[in-house]
């Protein structure tokens, strides 16, 4: 259903332009009918850099790296939901590197890397760190709701220590719905001493997509 309305949204917004809308600018509302995946990566990298060095003193690398054969994966979306999901995983990546590493040589030899890529139906992102993972006894805690890592306290405590980089315990469980509620899926794979990748799936939707009917779909 939310799909159908989205792609109902798009074909007006296409009608309302006469043709695609130049690419970058869109003002038909929240959505972005080309959506530059890879730039948002890359914007969200520098913003999430600047913030682990104002909190830890470090500033991990983060390399974005595209694989498409038709070129810059671009889709129909919402940026701002996208660049949340991305800032709370580089957050976690970036602060469990710089937690890690002991000098700032080791955080340079331990980088973050983001791929993305996609095909004529979906846009995959992938985020892995080197930063030892997440021990098996935390497992599906990372998606409770005032779960965190960060700092020792528990409730208030816990909250009172919360920075812009992390402790409110909300960025995962929020992402992961945020994915789901545009169709997609947020998933993560441990490797406890070894590291962490999130893999972020986004279902493209446009204007010109046909929503198929059970009955016709039928042989």
């Amino acid at each position: 259903m939310r799909n159908c309305q989205k792609k109902k949204y798009l074909a007006c917004v296409s009608m309302g332009h006469g043709e695609r809308p130049t690419r970058g600018v869109f003002s038909g509302g929240i959505i972005d009918p080309d959506c530059d995946v890879a730039q948002i990566c890359r914007d969200t990298a520098v913003l999430v850099q600047e913030i682990t060095e104002e909190h830890t003193g470090r500033c991990p690398l983060i390399r974005v790296e595209v694989f498409q054969e038709s070129g810059i994966p671009r889709f129909s979306y919402i940026p701002g939901f996208l660049k949340f999901i991305l800032t709370e995983l580089l957050k976690n990546s970036c602060r469990a590197t710089a937690e890690i590493a002991k000098s700032d040589r080791e955080v340079q030899k331990r980088p973050i890397n983001v791929i993305v890529c996609a095909d004529e139906h979906d846009v995959a992102i992938r985020i892995s760190d080197r930063a030892r993972g997440i021990p098996f006894e935390v497992g599906d805690k990372v998606w409770s709701y005032l779960y965190t890592t960060s700092g020792k306290g528990k409730g208030k405590d816990s909250l009172q220590e919360a920075t812009s980089l992390s402790g409110y315990g909300m960025g995962l469980p929020l992402s992961r719905l945020y994915a789901r509620y545009l169709g997609g899926s947020l998933n993560l794979v441990s490797l406890p001493g070894y590291g962490a990748s999130a893999d972020l799936f986004l279902t493209r939707v446009n204007a010109e997509q046909i929503e198929i009917v059970p009955d016709e779909d039928a042989e």
